[in-house]
């Protein structure tokens, strides 16, 4: 279930503020969160965390969630945010 804090940075336009910014704990068991329980697709996700979509990619195949071809990614090749 997306929180309305969630709902609110979805709708707006992307933004990359966290581009080559490390990944930290609490952001990676987010990531955990929002791709297994949560469902959230590779561009919702990116939304959320300021990050391209092609850096959860690699984040998510990092963390053994998906296929390292990604293949089996969740809205990896989604044409619009």
């Amino acid at each position: 279930m997306i929180t309305q804090s969630q709902s609110t940075i979805l709708r707006e336009p992307s933004n990359c503020k966290r581009h080559r910014f490390p990944w930290g704990v609490n952001e990676i068991n987010r990531l955990h969160n929002e791709y297994e329980i949560k469902e959230l697709t590779v561009r919702q996700i990116a939304k959320l965390h300021n990050r391209t979509y092609k850096a959860i990619l690699h984040r998510l195949e990092i963390e053994r969630l998906i296929l390292p071809d990604w293949s089996d990614a969740r809205g990896a090749y989604e044409m619009t945010d």
